[in-house]
């Protein structure tokens, strides 16, 4: 224990308090993997000052956690809030389940930067990401979109990740072609301006339009800028079904090359006839970590995954941009083309993700801003009441929804799943999407989940390692020298919870459910949720790379 001043006993006056707070009596978790110990946590400021017996010490407010766990706050290493931070409206998702700090700009898709002339094309490519809020774009840069984000109130601390997605777009839009060295060169300038603002790295989304358009070489190129600032790169690979090996010796070869950290987004392997097969791309992680090399990968513990409306569309649907989409979702030549693709081409070319769903009637519609009535439901269900193909209802809610929305797609195994969460260099990252309607449930319950299901219910992981894997483990990939342990010095981001009662209630059928058992979270030194209720929702700050 580290006391940086007098403590000061009952009855004393004259004399302010020692601490701010003293969380008491807790069993604490530190987030190091390290056994769990009975401590008071005293915090002042936004600091934690000390750990150990603070029986004797006074503060101005003292929470009581006999019989419970005291981790540090969990780190959501892949979140989407980037559009919904910077609305006026409450959005306490992550924050009531114990994150105190998220990653943004995941995927490729990030809100910057924005070239003149591309803000709508931006507003366009990340509209399906942004909850229903439609921000203008008009700030230009990288570090432009950072300051309006630290005025933001911010819910939870905020890393940034620069977007491959949207720098492509800035520079060649939703052209289908190699870049040449200027636009290559373009790009790089985007990236580097990024980094110097606070990036944390870069992202990639090789399934979606634009990224999916670009080559292992431009990411090289572009991942050597985001190397030279100390950055990682985060990737949505290019395909995660049958050619998922390769698509995971490709990342880990970016980052070779480029001489940084690589994540692995969301690591799984979806299709049914490819279930069983994840042990072959861990494999293929688990060999470049034994030479050294730092991969990483981040997931969520559910079996159904979540993406864009249009993601379901085959690459070449989209090349164009959004006005060339929606041209081909009304010819019915065109049409008919998608359906024959989607339904003839598995072959790894592309994502197919009807086909890893098992057809069209693993596919349910989840938010739908012009269509709410047909959220929470399959394709096929709606075809069958309408009379007409599935291939035509997915045509038709995208042209009445602008070419955006969000779906649910059930394509992974239970097995599979528990054999990446125990897995030692994996991370907990929800990927949630803010929207109206009905999202995918890890939204609002990702990290009790694996607590309840996978620690208590389960027992895959111990308690220590499952808050390692939100606290520790992100904190040191991402660089976060003073968050994710909870240790003198550190910021005083806390969860407290029950460990016989916290669990996860969202479903895919009633997904915007709070968990319960979370008592407090504190963030920045803040009572920021107490009985599961928000207290204050302004306590997060932006961090910036190396600041």
């Amino acid at each position: 224990m580290v006391l940086s001043k007098r403590a000061v006993g009952p009855g004393e006056e004259g004399q302010a308090p020692l601490f701010d707070v003293i969380v008491r009596n807790g069993l604490v978790v530190d987030g190091t993997g390290a056994p769990a110990r009975r401590a008071d946590v005293g915090i002042q400021g936004d600091t934690v000052a000390a750990i150990g017996a603070l029986e004797g010490c006074e503060a101005g407010r003292v929470l009581d956690a006999t019989g419970m766990v005291v981790a540090p706050g969990f780190i959501d290493a892949h979140g989407h809030s980037d559009a919904v931070l910077l609305c006026d409206r409450p959005y306490d998702a992550k924050l009531r389940q114990g994150v105190t700090t998220e990653v943004i700009g995941c995927c490729g898709m990030s809100m910057a930067p924005c070239p003149e002339g591309t803000a709508s094309l931006v507003a366009s490519y990340t509209s399906a990401m942004a909850g229903g809020f439609q921000p203008d774009c008009s700030w230009r840069t990288f570090s432009g979109f950072l300051q309006l984000l630290s005025r933001a109130p911010l819910p939870v601390n905020v890393v940034p990740l620069v977007g491959h997605g949207t720098v492509r777009l800035g520079v060649l839009g939703y052209s289908e072609r190699t870049a040449t060295p200027d636009e290559l060169a373009a790009m790089g300038r985007l990236v580097e301006e990024a980094m110097d603002a606070g990036a944390f790295g870069m992202s990639s989304g090789l399934v979606y339009p634009p990224g999916v358009y670009a080559g292992t070489e431009e990411l090289v190129s572009l991942c050597r800028v985001v190397a030279r600032h100390g950055g990682v790169y985060s990737t949505h690979i290019r395909n995660e079904s049958h050619r998922v090996r390769e698509a995971v010796q490709e990342g880990i070869q970016i980052g070779a090359r480029a001489g940084l950290p690589v994540i692995i987004s969301h690591f799984k392997v979806m299709g049914r006839r490819n279930w069983g097969r994840v042990s072959e791309s861990l494999g293929v992680v688990e060999a470049a970590r034994s030479r050294g090399q730092p991969v990483w990968l981040d997931m969520y513990p559910y079996t159904a995954n979540s993406t864009l409306l249009t993601a379901l569309l085959p690459p070449w649907a989209a090349e164009g941009g959004p006005e060339a989409l929606s041209e081909r979702l009304r010819d019915p030549v065109q049409r008919r083309r998608i359906r024959e693709f989607i339904e003839q081409i598995d072959d790894g070319s592309w994502e197919n993700f009807v086909a890893d769903a098992g057809g069209w009637g693993g596919i349910m519609l989840s938010s739908l801003p012009a269509s709410p009535e047909l959220e929470g439901q399959s394709l096929v269900d709606i075809a069958a009441r309408w009379g007409v193909h599935p291939a035509d209802v997915l045509c038709e809610v995208l042209l009445r929804n602008g070419g955006t929305g969000t779906v649910v797609c059930f394509t992974m195994d239970e097995a599979d799943l528990r054999t990446v969460l125990k897995y030692p260099a994996t991370m907990i990252g929800s990927d949630g999407i803010p929207g109206n309607g009905k999202p995918h449930p890890r939204l609002y319950g990702t990290f009790p989940r694996v607590l309840a299901r996978y620690l208590r219910e389960g027992g895959l992981l111990g308690l220590e390692e499952a808050v390692r894997k939100m606290t520790g483990l992100p904190a040191q990939v991402l660089g976060l020298a003073d968050r994710g342990s909870l240790r003198v010095g550190n910021k005083a981001d806390l969860v407290v919870f029950e460990p016989g009662g916290i669990l996860d209630t969202a479903t895919y059928a009633e997904p915007r459910s709070y968990p319960h058992g979370i008592r407090w979270v504190l963030v920045n030194g803040r009572v920021a949720v107490e009985d599961g209720n928000v207290s204050d929702s302004r306590a997060g700050r932006l961090l910036r790379r190396g600041r």
